[in-house]
């Protein structure tokens, strides 16, 4: 969780080195000019050919379509590029918009970790999406 200066340069600074291992990386999205936020592959899995894309948004920028045509593009570089054989998304149980993402572009619901991140005084649940590379390819033909 980002709190401070520091929870942002800590992250900077390995994401900088998930980079340079080609282990995976961030991306700003923008809009108009503004920086809006960011989306990446939050580790690159060469070995099982897999990665998972985290994604953030404000919440003025909602709605616009930014997330889900960032993922796409995601989604295309890791099958393309990377030869990946799966791309996986988490988002918590209650965050039906960051949900709606993967559902919405096929990802097949794979379960339900309990507990899985503490945030704000609580714990909170996620749902793993998964999506192969082959699902893809016959959604796009």
């Amino acid at each position: 969780m980002t709190l401070k200066v520091e929870d942002s340069q800590a992250f900077i600074e390995r994401t900088r080195i998930s980079y340079a291992k080609e282990e995976g990386y961030w991306l700003g999205i923008w809009n108009e000019g503004q920086l809006v936020g960011s989306i990446g592959y939050l580790y690159v899995d060469k070995e099982n050919k897999k990665t998972e894309i985290g994604y953030w948004l404000g919440k003025e920028y909602e709605g616009k379509g930014l997330i889900t045509k960032s993922v796409i593009e995601l989604i295309n570089h890791a099958f393309d590029k990377y030869k990946l054989n799966k791309i996986e998304i988490g988002a918590a149980t209650e965050n039906r918009r960051s949900r709606a993402i993967p559902e919405k572009l096929g990802f097949k619901q794979e379960g339900e970790l309990r507990d899985y991140e503490y945030i704000q005084g609580r714990n909170l649940n996620r749902i793993i999406y998964g999506l192969k590379a082959s699902e893809w390819k016959s959604k796009k033909d």
